[in-house]
């Protein structure tokens, strides 16, 4: 078992850290489409004063900008198995001097917590292409919303990209949106599909 699942190839992660270090493009992505969910995530949830659980969360960065946006979290936990992004993100945490603020280095199957947070977020958390995908991310959608979380938040990159896009990104995974709302659909979940904000991306909402 890797760090999120089982890749079909090495884990990509440590072949791009050792490529980029502290950058986004170690995490798989641009700066600019990891803004690009990032705004997106703020936009469609109010993370004012709320106990937010970041799974996958890199360098921690996307609790880097809401600190920059002067949001008042009541508190955040990061989940980064990998070890050199969970190094660099405790790092960032600790001089950010917040007791309510910490990252464990550990994955989100074997994560134990006593409370309910009120929103998980996997942002870009499951593109890379795995022995299923699929099942996996039905997998940790139930898991997260039956004891984790009231609301989860996920961006993934979609079917619809250009041909290029994916030719040029054979490592990794578009799913199919219909797929993942139907699943959705059929375990009573309610959702709402984000599709507006990257031209390669789509983001959900999913509530109990």
């Amino acid at each position: 078992m890797s760090e999120f699942g089982i890749f079909i190839n090495e884990n990509p992660y440590s072949v791009l850290y050792k490529e980029f270090g502290l950058d986004s493009r170690a995490l798989g992505w641009s700066k600019e489409s990891q803004l690009g969910r990032f705004e997106k995530a703020f936009e469609i949830f109010n993370f004012e004063n709320t106990k937010v659980l970041d799974i996958g969360s890199g360098f921690a960065d996307f609790l880097i900008f809401l600190t920059s946006l002067k949001k008042n979290i009541g508190a955040y936990t990061g989940l980064e198995p990998f070890n050199p992004f969970y190094t660099e993100s405790q790092r960032r945490i600790q001089a950010l001097n917040k007791s309510n603020f910490e990252v464990i280095n550990i994955s989100w199957e074997v994560f134990y917590s006593k409370y309910y947070y009120d929103v998980a977020l996997a942002l870009g958390t499951f593109n890379f292409a795995m022995k299923d995908n699929y099942i996996y991310v039905a997998n940790f959608i139930n898991h997260m919303l039956n004891d984790k979380c009231n609301c989860l938040i996920i961006s993934a990159l979609s079917n619809k990209a250009s041909k290029a896009l994916k030719e040029a990104n054979q490592d990794k995974f578009f799913y199919d949106p219909q797929i993942i709302t139907n699943f959705l659909i059929e375990n009573g979940f309610s959702y709402e599909l984000f599709e507006d904000y990257l031209p390669h991306d789509f983001m959900i909402k999913i509530n109990k």
